[in-house]
């Protein structure tokens, strides 16, 4: 990997944790905490999902919905992609899950579709863009990279 260049995105709405590219855009994750790290008067429920343009200005932007934010809780989304499906997949922090996600038909809300059940406690992942359903996360006790095929999603 070589760094091809920096992006200084100023003071924004939270701490970017992770960002996407999709459909000729940067998807990123602005991350707001309830205790150590976060700032007075917002918490997870302040958490935003952004759309970027490629000069890195911003377009949309998304907020957590509340089944969401009760299992970030202190923390925040703390990683993030979108699927071969049009899915988004986030992970909070500390729990063994995903979350699926879906831009909403009106509103500013994400629309929550699933929790999976996954064998990493939050924290960054990535899909094997060769492979259908194929994802990479963490596990942080056990100190490994999982692999792992997520299941079919059914969008409501």
């Amino acid at each position: 990997m070589v760094h091809l260049r920096t992006v200084s995105l100023g003071q924004q709405i939270g701490s970017l944790t992770w960002v996407d590219r999709k459909d000729g855009a940067w998807w990123a994750a602005f991350a707001n905490y309830e205790q150590k790290g976060g700032e007075p008067g917002r918490g997870p429920a302040y958490t935003q999902l952004v759309k970027f343009d490629d000069q890195w200005r911003r377009m949309e932007g998304w907020s957590f919905p509340a089944s969401v934010v009760e299992r970030f809780k202190p923390m925040s989304s703390s990683g993030g992609g979108w699927g071969a499906d049009g899915l988004l997949y986030v992970t909070g922090h500390d729990h063994p899950e995903l979350y699926v996600l879906k831009l909403p038909k009106g509103g500013s809300k994400l629309d929550h579709l699933a929790t999976i059940a996954a064998p990493i406690e939050g924290q960054a992942i990535a899909f094997d863009k060769s492979t259908d359903r194929a994802l990479f996360g963490i596990s942080r006790p056990n100190r490994e990279v999982v692999a792992m095929r997520l299941p079919k999603v059914e969008e409501k």
